[in-house]
């Protein structure tokens, strides 16, 4: 499950997993009103989405504060899984349909597609099309966005700044909107103002390569490097393995380095990548 909150709303992001998603949205009610505990907890009835079926809303008053709630329940219900999860959407950002026999003997997309590859998919996927394959988490983000008062910029920018990283755009509204707040705090929590000095001068050149083309970095002599920027969280290393009869599409050949994306690895926003950046220019 995830959940991001922006202003006055929250949004949860959950698998169906064997439920429909009316009953998992009412579950997941249930369950928050049964851990109150302590909490004067008030919560308007459940609606559906009129633009979204897989979208629910609800008003929730706690302790005195207002909050909507948005859930956005995850599967492609025209799936012959018994579980249904985010993976069923990437399945929707496969270039080679998956062979029908390969559905029907899964349990749920998982067995399939790894979420390495998934969310590789996703990075790689402009706003249409990423929104096509995940409707509900894009209208869920959309009502979220529409609770932050004041100004704010366009989805596009906001995508581009983020790389569709809900996350990131939690963080993005904290700082105000402003880029520049986000790369020093991302800077600051990674301690990468520490981490250049530990480098070697050849470790540092290859992350300058990095910055600018990430797949760079697939070289022997750089995977202890690899490495530490997973650990970091700063970067995907999309290499996986993939039995021969599961593989179900070849990584794809478009490459989007002005978002940090490469064929194999990508930073994890554009504001990660940044914050790298300047922690090297800092550095010199």
């Amino acid at each position: 499950m995830c959940a991001v909150i922006l202003h006055a709303a929250r949004a949860v992001v959950v698998d169906a997993e064997e439920s429909t998603a009316e009953r998992r949205a009412k579950s997941l009610i249930d369950s928050l009103l049964s851990r109150k505990g302590d909490l004067q907890l008030q919560l308007a009835e459940l609606q559906r989405d009129s633009a979204c079926s897989q979208v629910f809303t609800s008003n929730i008053r706690v302790n005195g504060r207002n909050l909507k709630l948005v859930l956005a329940i995850n599967g492609d219900f025209s799936l012959p899984f018994t579980r249904h999860t985010l993976e069923d959407h990437c399945l929707k950002l496969v270039e080679t349909p998956l062979p029908r026999e390969l559905q029907t003997a899964a349990q749920s997309a998982k067995q399939l597609l790894d979420i390495a590859t998934c969310l590789d998919r996703v990075g790689r996927a402009d706003l249409e099309t990423a929104c096509k394959a995940f409707a509900h988490i894009c209208r869920a983000l959309e009502q979220l966005y529409e609770q932050v008062p004041g100004p704010k910029p366009d989805a596009e920018e906001a995508w581009r700044l983020t790389g569709g990283n809900p996350g990131a755009l939690a963080r993005l509204y904290q700082a105000g909107w402003s880029a520049d707040e986000v790369v020093k705090s991302l800077i600051a929590s990674k301690k990468l103002d520490a981490l250049a000095p530990t480098l070697s001068p050849e470790e540092r050149e290859w992350l300058r390569q990095a910055v600018e083309d990430p797949d760079t970095l697939l070289a022997r002599e750089r995977l202890p490097l690899i490495e530490k920027l997973v650990e970091l969280n700063l970067i995907v290393d999309a290499i996986t393995y993939r039995d021969p009869p599961l593989w179900i599409d070849q990584p794809p050949p478009e490459r989007d380095l002005e978002l940090g994306i490469g064929k194999r690895v990508a930073w994890q926003t554009p504001l990660h990548r940044e914050a790298v950046r300047r922690a090297l220019e800092n550095r010199a």
